[in-house]
């Protein structure tokens, strides 16, 4: 078994002189307020503000037309039975 390990290298030692390099916390927290600021840019699958409340307000203008589609449906349906009926 020690004659394997005499024929591998060491790359442990290989590796020291070698800096690893990591980005500083400084540089995370620009990356992460650039990230919040405009996750769109970045296509981070996070939706900013603006677009909820966008989302949120189409979808009242839709609640609003179907209401006044209904009514109006009902109304034809009430008005075809006084034809059918009469």
């Amino acid at each position: 078994m020690s004659s394997i390990l005499i024929g591998m290298k060491d790359n442990w030692k290989e590796l020291q002189p070698h800096k690893i390099k990591k980005p500083s916390i400084e540089k995370r927290v620009n990356q992460l307020s650039k990230l919040i600021q405009n996750p769109d840019e970045w296509n981070a699958n996070i939706a900013s503000r603006e677009k909820l409340e966008n989302l949120e307000k189409n979808v009242e203008e839709l609640k609003d037309m179907v209401e006044a589609l209904n009514k109006r449906i009902d109304g034809l349906r009430y008005l075809v039975k006084k034809i059918i009926g009469s």
